[in-house]
């Protein structure tokens, strides 16, 4: 296997929220960046553009990451690399959110790709929650190439499993945002 065919760490995790999809849907795609003061481990998220195309709304945020993170992850993550861009696609249509997730500094020493899947149980809404993690050890800078490689899984799993619970904690203040709507 080539490192083009590098294979990454998968998440899914479903999620169930008690609120409808509707508002779901658009506490995420508009009204995060106004959350992230409640949220752990978030310091800010801005949105940098917002546009309309053929596929639905494309949003370009950046998401500003505090020091809130286990200190396992702070020793293996460059604080450069704490701040990313979040590029997604809204599509009402089909109640998806297709995205994307870099590095703000563009080093591509990772990749984060995966989709939101907002389904319809009447006054609640199963949030689907998939995406595949790729941290490219070549693109590390001070590690040699050897050590970097052996260290790729593993650093995969245990930011992946950090993922894992920021999503569901994302998804709480979601909710509880809603019910005090």
């Amino acid at each position: 296997m080539t490192e083009d065919q590098k294979m990454g760490h998968f998440i899914k995790k479903e999620i169930l929220l008690e609120a409808p999809r509707k508002e779901v849907w658009e506490t995420y795609r508009d009204h995060l960046p106004k959350l992230a003061s409640v949220m752990k481990q978030v310091d800010a998220i801005e949105v940098i553009e917002r546009e309309s195309t053929p596929q639905g709304i494309r949003l370009k945020n950046l998401w500003k990451i505090s020091g809130g993170l286990p200190n396992s992850i702070k020793k293996v993550i460059p604080s450069r690399l704490l701040s990313y861009q979040d590029i997604a696609i809204w599509n009402q249509e089909k109640w998806t959110c297709d995205f994307v997730e870099t590095p703000v500094d563009e080093s591509g020493i990772y990749e984060c790709k995966g989709q939101n899947t907002f389904v319809d149980l009447g006054k609640k809404t199963l949030l689907t929650i998939s995406l595949e993690l790729n941290i490219y050890p070549e693109k590390i800078p001070g590690i040699p190439k050897f050590l970097a490689k052996g260290l790729v899984g593993n650093v995969e799993r245990l930011i992946s499993r950090e993922v894992a619970r920021n999503l569901t904690t994302t998804a709480k203040v979601v909710e509880n945002h809603i019910k005090k709507q």
